[in-house]
Parts: structure tokens; C-alpha cells; sequence
């Protein structure tokens, strides 16, 4: 009985302090035309992060579905994806990180966009 105890005692306190360094930011903005959001959980302890970038088009004129440049600034990280198509009318970027620089939930994350000789800039702010 005792070894049984101290086995759930064991389990509940690793589970705890794996919860304890686990945080999960959500960033959401807009600019005329696009929406974006990024949903990430930090995970301090191992210094690792796990996400998705989402964007969606707004905009009132005809679009061919295509991205010219998509550029995501990001603390000190600059990430450029460059030709490449909307799915069901969304991008969709996983984020998954392992000793990387990771996000300060104060800090903007500046997101450009170029497509069909357009240019958008906006931020996503942690909410």
C-alpha cells in the first residue's frame, strides 16, 4: 500500500512540474486585407516551442490564391517563405522549435505580405 502511495505521489508531482513549465501565448492582429495568428506553447524547461501561424484573406478584390512573400518577424529571427498557395482559403505554418530563441509575450511579431503586386504589414499582438 505504502509503495503504491509513493508511486502516485511520484506521478502526480512529475506531472505537476511539467505542467508548471509549459505556457502557451496567443498572438492575434490584422492589416486591411489579412488576419493572422499565432498559437504557441513554450515549454521553458526543455526550451522548446510547438505552434501554427494562421492567415486568412479579407481583402475585397479578386485573388489568385497565391503568395509571393510571406516574412515573419520574430524577436531577432527573420522567417521569408517565398511562392505558395492558400488552402481552403488559409495559410497555415507549423512552428515546431527546439533550442531556439523564444518568444517574450510582450514582444510583436511583424508579419509583411506580398501578392499580386500588394503589400500588407501588421502585427500580432499577444493577447
Amino acid at each position: 500500500m505504502i509503495k503504491k502511495l509513493k508511486l502516485i505521489f511520484t506521478l502526480f508531482f512529475s506531472l505537476l512540474i511539467l505542467v508548471s513549465c509549459s505556457s502557451g501565448i496567443n498572438y492575434i492582429g490584422e492589416g486591411k486585407n489579412w488576419t493572422g495568428r499565432y498559437n504557441v506553447t513554450i515549454n521553458t524547461k526543455s526550451n522548446t516551442q510547438q505552434g501554427k501561424y494562421i492567415f486568412i484573406y479579407r481583402g475585397q478584390s479578386n485573388f489568385n490564391n497565391n503568395i509571393d512573400d510571406l516574412i515573419i518577424e520574430n524577436g531577432n529571427k527573420t522567417t521569408k517563405l517565398s511562392n505558395f498557395g492558400l488552402i481552403n482559403g488559409e495559410l497555415s505554418i507549423p512552428v515546431n522549435c527546439s533550442g531556439c530563441a523564444l518568444p517574450k509575450k510582450e514582444d510583436p511579431i511583424k508579419i509583411t505580405i506580398r501578392w499580386d503586386n500588394n503589400e500588407e504589414s501588421f502585427e500580432l499582438l499577444s493577447k
